[in-house]
């Protein structure tokens, strides 16, 4: 981990240091959230949830266009990530909204992959990110996706992320330690 964000003293700066803050208090609330919403059913907790994703879009808005070059991709993450996050959010809760649980799903996805992608761009070292580790890191996410979604199903089992959440933490971390184990070599 060390190599994709050079975290060293002083390598991100204060307004990189505050983004990865922001950025690990989002994935911490989303999970008990969804952790929360597995076990109880309490759709409260998406309050907390929403709020923090929303410091968490602002933050990287800000840092993107605020961080000096060549910590950002200013074109990239600065307009087009945005833009295709938010887009991919409202198609998300549209669908999901009309009853499209699948198609809900998968724009969620994908939505989840742009904004992952947006933030470890904006806090990589500029030396990390490469097409190949690119290709990979993204080819690894969408397998796991598939495998995610496929494994229930083979068993005869309807997919449902809640129903599967706690399996589903262990095996993302596990899925990520391999990726980023795997994408030092590229």
């Amino acid at each position: 981990m060390h190599g994709v964000f050079g975290v060293h003293a002083g390598a991100l700066g204060l307004g990189g240091a505050l983004l990865l803050a922001v950025t690990c208090a989002a994935c911490l609330v989303s999970t008990l959230t969804w952790r929360t919403l597995a076990h109880t059913g309490d759709l409260s907790v998406f309050k907390a949830d929403k709020a923090v994703a929303r410091l968490e879009f602002v933050a990287l808005c800000i840092f993107s266009v605020a961080a000096p070059p060549p910590a950002v991709r200013p074109a990239v993450t600065a307009c087009v990530l945005p833009i295709t996050v938010a887009a991919l959010y409202r198609a998300g809760m549209a669908l999901d909204s009309r009853g499209h649980e699948t198609a809900s799903h998968w724009a969620h996805a994908a939505f989840r992959f742009v904004g992952f992608w947006w933030a470890l761009l904006a806090l990589a070292h500029p030396s990390w990110p490469s097409a190949p580790r690119v290709a990979l890191g993204s080819t690894c996410y969408w397998a796991h996706m598939l495998y995610s979604v496929r494994w229930p199903t083979a068993y005869g089992v309807r997919f449902r992320a809640a129903d599967w959440y706690d399996y589903g933490c262990l095996d993302t971390l596990a899925a990520m330690a391999v990726t980023f184990s795997l994408v030092e070599f590229v």
